[in-house]
């Protein structure tokens, strides 16, 4: 019986098929593999620019707003320092009227402190703690700068919070004290600015220590919780400086940070 047709295939043609069809099953994995390799980058890229691209917008917008909060704190003590009852105040040492016009001014400015600092840099009046009368002033950099400047402003740590700090010579005619001006940087002023940003905002100090402090933000409380640890190490601050520094900034693929910019001009 003749055998039949088909039912024989050399060893070697077999193997070969076999190897071929390998061949192209994992050219044609790796092509898949290395065009969503390259699909993902790309969109990876793609998606850092847009973040880069807000975050950078956001600064702009969180830099302008707190210059506005400054421009307002300076005018507000321009003319305080300008009042005419106040001055009269200041030069007969009235302390009930010192204390009035303070908190009168403080309130229309939005301020929440009002300090009167003498010209041997010690405080005179306080509308947030009596007990810092007669007291040397915390900050005198800026009472320095204020006397050689005209003005002088500053984000400094105060009494565990944060304050965005105006300095100003009350001038009949020339400089017979300084009056300051803070207002504090807390959740209000946090959302504020991620309604204006569109960014989750928060702000934080570092103690002599080393210890991080979260003071406001907006974000959850867990995360919230988690921020000083995933805050990094970073240089203390001088001891007895009262100053606040902005993180400075990081690589293209980390998330950037604002600038450096110098809290207090005692850090320098």
């Amino acid at each position: 019986m003749a055998p039949e047709r088909g039912a024989y295939a050399p060893p070697g043609l077999a193997g070969l098929g076999a190897r071929i069809v390998i061949f192209f099953v994992v050219l044609l994995v790796l092509v898949q593999g290395v065009g969503a390799y390259l699909v993902i980058r790309a969109n990876s890229q793609i998606a850092r620019e847009t973040i880069d691209r807000s975050l950078q917008q956001g600064e702009r917008i969180f830099g302008r707003l707190l210059e506005q909060n400054q421009s307002r704190l300076e005018q507000g003590a321009a003319i305080l320092s300008a009042d005419f009852a106040f001055r009269q105040a200041v030069a007969t040492n009235s302390t009930g009227t010192i204390l009035s016009v303070l908190r009168n001014h403080g309130a229309r400015a939005g301020a929440n402190v009002m300090t009167l600092i003498s010209l041997d840099r010690t405080v005179r009046a306080d509308t947030q703690d009596e007990a810092r009368v007669g007291k040397p002033y915390v900050f005198p950099a800026l009472v320095d700068a204020a006397l050689a400047t005209g003005k002088s402003s500053a984000i400094v740590a105060l009494d565990g919070r944060i304050y965005q700090l105006v300095v100003v010579p009350v001038l009949a005619p020339e400089p017979i004290a300084l009056v300051a001006l803070a207002f504090q940087v807390d959740d209000v002023l946090a959302r504020e600015l991620r309604a204006s940003t569109g960014l989750e905002v928060s702000f934080l100090s570092r103690a002599s220590d080393g210890r991080w402090r979260v003071h406001a933000s907006t974000l959850s409380p867990a995360l919230r919780a988690a921020l000083p640890a995933s805050s990094g190490a970073r240089t203390p601050p001088r001891p007895g400086c009262g100053s606040w520094t902005w993180p400075g900034p990081t690589t293209r693929r980390g998330l950037p940070r604002l600038p450096r910019r110098e809290a207090c001009p005692c850090s320098r």
